[in-house]
């Protein structure tokens, strides 16, 4: 199954592209690309209670391709978003203090959809949908510890989903496309890290079949402001074989929404806000007392009870920005 998904993956990508290549169709390229840079300093600062010193940088690039002739069409979004933060850390060493370092990252996002679709009717078509999510780079439990333990990483996890539905597409804005059929395949390449996706098969593969909801919609909301978001909803309709535990049957898991709003100051330089939110049944993290980021873990048997837990990244800062878009070419 796993094999069937990704090589269909590939067909909707190539199968689109070629029929594309037929000059008689048109094209709507849309897009932003931004680099937001923040900083924050506080020295013998009162409020703060310390000295600190926090520097990040965020890059992110969002791109709409879609191409429509007669009743077919192919539509594509990839968007890609990686930050870097540097900051310093006070650690109390008796009557002074000493200050721990880090770079590490802040954000760390893949995520691509391709869609083939034939129209039945107005706004209404029949569709083909494949969609890829993952990161670029490792990520870690805590960054400012002396060894740093490795949560995530490429392919570990990273998700392919491949259904066939119906989308109501009534304009290039907005799309929202549902799958009755859909099989999906969370992949996790790293053997030490499937624990904590709750992966059993051997391969690293948790395959499942189920439902799978995509939407997308993008609004100049005004001359200067611009808000885009994606939403990614799938529900599993069976058990794991291996381990009947593991898959939640009917749970519905937030695989990624995501909100990009941009104020644009000039033609180059923006205030832009970004946030990202998943939720998923099947991802395990240790869960603190009273939930508190700094809280213990607690203890259930002698070992830190594991459980779901809501995910939310958000930025917001001034930098570069640049929006592009076209009309139609007939």
């Amino acid at each position: 199954m796993g094999k069937n998904i990704i090589i269909l993956f590939i067909f909707i990508i190539t199968f689109g592209w070629v029929n594309a290549q037929d000059e008689a169709g048109s094209w709507v390229r849309k897009g932003d690309f931004g680099l937001q840079f923040t900083n924050a300093v506080f020295s013998t600062y009162q409020s703060s209670g310390n000295s600190n010193n926090a520097n990040s940088l965020v890059g992110k690039f969002n791109y709409v391709l879609n191409w429509k002739k007669s009743k077919h069409s192919w539509d594509n979004n990839f968007n890609f978003l990686y930050g870097t933060i540097r900051t310093v850390r006070v650690v109390p060493q008796g009557t002074s203090n000493t200050y721990q370092k880090v770079f590490t990252k802040n954000g760390d996002l893949i995520n691509l959809t391709s869609k083939y679709g034939y129209s039945l009717k107005k706004n209404l078509n029949f569709a083909i949908l494949g969609a890829f999510q993952s990161q670029f780079t490792k990520g870690f439990k805590d960054p400012f510890a002396s060894e740093r333990e490795v949560i995530s990483t490429f392919l570990a996890p990273g998700i392919v989903n491949l259904g066939a539905g119906l989308e109501y597409k009534p304009n290039d804005d907005f799309s929202i496309y549902y799958a009755p059929i859909n099989g999906r395949m969370t992949i996790v390449r790293v053997d030490s890290l499937r624990d904590n996706y709750s992966i059993v098969n051997p391969d690293g593969i948790n395959k499942e079949f189920g439902s799978f909801l995509s939407a997308t919609y993008r609004k100049q909301i005004m001359t200067n402001i611009i808000y885009s978001t994606k939403i990614q909803l799938f529900t599993n309709y069976l058990k794991n074989k291996i381990d009947p535990a593991v898959n939640r049957p009917l749970s519905v898991d937030l695989q990624l929404w995501q909100h990009n709003l941009t104020f644009q100051v000039n033609k180059y330089i923006a205030a832009t806000f970004t946030a990202n939110m998943m939720y998923d049944e099947d991802t395990k993290f240790t869960i603190l007392a009273q939930d508190k980021k700094n809280g213990s873990p607690v203890i259930v048997d002698g070992t830190p009870k594991k459980g779901p837990r809501f995910q939310y990244f958000h930025t917001l800062g001034v930098g570069f920005t640049y929006n592009f878009t076209n009309e139609p070419k007939k």
